[in-house]
């Protein structure tokens, strides 16, 4: 998956994970950074690979 995609589906998914927290132009200026954060991370660790982007947004969302 491109990563331009990865950032576009990481905001969609945070906005709708965070239940009014986040507003959708803050989770587009979050997903570069969190995205990064997450292939880094997939790099060391397949479970997070496995688990996957829409979980990674959903625990971002949860620690805001």
């Amino acid at each position: 998956m491109e990563r331009n995609t990865m950032e576009k589906k990481f905001a969609k998914a945070l906005f709708k994970y965070s239940f009014g927290k986040v507003s959708v132009d803050e989770a587009e200026k979050i997903a570069p950074s969190s995205v990064s954060k997450f292939l880094k991370g997939c790099e060391s660790s397949q479970t997070l690979a496995h688990k996957g982007l829409d979980w990674y947004a959903k625990e971002v969302a949860k620690n805001m």
